[in-house]
């Protein structure tokens, strides 16, 4: 790969932007494996025929000597489309990024989490990411395919390791993807939230990756009639998430606890929360992508409307460290794109259901990947 250039220019009409290729990384993504142990009905691994593997233990190591050339880099998160606590070196990687002066967050489903509880804990994470999309067994269990009770279990050795090594860390977040059928249980979550100790609860919608999960959304388009005569899907009206929680935490919890909800209307909002906070993944075969809606190739609906997502890998960590990868034009001028948000608004044109190019996750602006009907950019799904 070239070395990175002073700086970048871009002519645009009647003026010119010119970008500085700096190592101003700030957190970092990794998806420690693409295994899982889970069947969640909503994830994208439902939908992909991708090979499964880990993330090569020389590969991480050299990835974390790279850290001390990226001096904000902050947060190394390990989460993706896999299960991190699969990991056979978990446990190692994270002492390697502690090392490295990271501070680390985890992203799991919680069902190995009884045993490996005491090394989170004693390894110095700072905050686990627990998925937990109903408080009730048999929906989890339809929903996850795992068990509350192992979930339970998980959480309850974490919190009696943190006493044993007397540690406030990690923090718990408990996170809820929110869809029609378990809608009414999310106001019994404070409740298990305040006995499992949570610090947060995080809210955030669905993306359906099959046609069967599409009516399930609770989101919705201002002009709801005009996208279903077009024969795409949304609500009436969206459904009044915050109403649904508020009550409930304000009783049972929210005296300590914080609670993150997602925006449930498509509207002039557009922001990237990855771009912005100067983030980048790490995919399990090495791939360093923009965010976690390029890391993988997949189907989804968005509102309705078939999309077929492809991987947007800026390079590989096998073949170039990730400095240069960070620094190369092509991802530098993407970051710039993504700040401005040069993209149009797929969803708001009238031709939406009946132009190609979102359906191959282009645009009419010569993008390709686009950003125009990123529900990440909305906020209505909701990063970790």
């Amino acid at each position: 790969m070239d070395r990175p250039s002073a700086f970048i220019t871009e002519e645009t009409e009647g003026a010119a932007i010119i970008y500085r290729p700096l190592p101003d990384l700030r957190r970092l993504y990794v998806e420690a494996t693409n295994r899982c142990d889970a069947g969640c009905v909503m994830c994208m691994r439902r939908t992909w025929n991708e090979a499964q593997g880990d993330l090569d233990y020389d590969l991480f190591q050299g990835l974390m000597r790279e850290v001390p050339r990226f001096p904000a880099l902050e947060w190394l998160f390990f989460g993706g489309f896999g299960e991190p606590l699969l990991h056979p070196r978990l446990p190692d990687m994270i002492a390697e990024a502690r090392r490295a002066g990271l501070r680390i967050k985890i992203s799991t489903n919680g069902q190995y989490l009884p045993v490996l509880a005491s090394e989170v804990v004693k390894r110095g994470v700072e905050e686990i990411i627990v998925s937990c999309d109903s408080p009730r067994e048999n929906t989890y269990a339809s929903l996850r395919g795992g068990s509350l009770g192992r979930l339970e279990e998980g959480i309850e050795a974490l919190n009696e390791a943190k006493k044993r090594y007397g540690s406030p860390f990690p923090r718990l977040v408990l996170e809820f993807v929110a869809m029609k059928r378990n809608l009414e249980e999310l106001k019994e979550l404070p409740v298990l939230a305040a006995r499992w100790g949570a610090a947060s609860l995080l809210v955030t919608n669905l993306l359906p990756y099959s046609e069967g999960l599409k009516e399930e959304i609770l989101y919705s388009y201002a002009d709801a009639p005009r996208i279903l005569r077009s024969g795409g899907f949304t609500p009436e009206r969206p459904a009044d998430i915050a109403g649904t929680i508020w009550k409930a935490a304000a009783e049972k919890w929210f005296t300590w606890g914080t609670v993150k909800l997602p925006r449930n209307v498509w509207g002039a909002f557009r922001r990237c929360s990855f771009v912005e906070s100067y983030s980048a993944v790490v995919t399990w075969e090495g791939d360093v992508t923009p965010c976690y809606a390029l890391s993988h190739s997949y189907p989804c609906f968005v509102f309705g409307r078939r999309k077929e997502v492809r991987k947007y890998s800026l390079g590989n960590l096998r073949h170039a460290g990730l400095y240069d990868i960070w620094a190369s034009e092509e991802y530098v001028r993407f970051r710039g794109k993504v700040r401005l948000f040069r993209f149009p608004s797929c969803v708001d044109c009238e031709l939406a259901y009946t132009c190609d190019y979102p359906a191959a996750n282009q645009d009419c602006w010569g993008n390709a990947p686009s950003c125009a009907d990123c529900l990440w950019a909305q906020d209505i799904i909701k990063c970790p």
